[in-house]
């Protein structure tokens, strides 16, 4: 679905964004999936809650890029993560939650492990701390860079 956002969301969005490699755990991300299947397939009801309440936040999340709110959007990224640690224990670890709450302390509004969690990328939202945010995670032996988003779609090249 297209996303039209107002004029100057899209680079603000973009100076906003942090994001930073988090070694996964090994086959973390498919065990994780498959956790989530089992626990819903026997109708877990946090697991469902939880799940229920993503597909909430992600509405959500479109509306608030549809009016331009990205300050907004960085505190819903927060509820969604918190959603996806109910949903499977297994997405984060000590060292992700450690990483989470130095970047709030830097400055973040909210962030989240990209995918099914566990490691991979893990991205942040931060207006205007950008700088103390990538501070912080490079104090902790990441590598943060900024993000750049595409609007038209994966390409590629021969």
């Amino acid at each position: 679905t297209r996303l039209d956002m107002p004029g100057g969301t899209l680079p603000l969005l973009e100076d906003s964004l942090v994001m930073a490699f988090v070694h996964p755990r090994p086959g973390s991300g498919s065990a994780i999936m498959q956790g989530e299947a089992d626990r819903v397939h026997v109708g877990d009801a946090a697991t469902i809650d939880a799940l229920t309440r993503q597909k909430e936040l992600a509405n959500e999340a479109r509306r608030l890029l549809r009016r331009g709110l990205v300050v907004e959007l960085g505190a819903l990224v927060g509820e969604a993560w918190a959603a996806k640690k109910l949903q499977s224990p297994e997405a984060t670890t000590p060292f992700i939650d450690d990483v989470y709450e130095q970047a709030l302390k830097a400055g973040a509004l909210g962030g989240k492990v990209a995918g099914a969690g566990g490691g991979g990328y893990m991205f942040f939202i931060a207006p205007g701390r950008v700088g103390p945010v990538m501070d912080a995670l490079l104090a902790m032996g990441l590598r943060p860079e900024g993000i750049t988003l595409e609007m038209e779609g994966l390409k590629l090249w021969k």
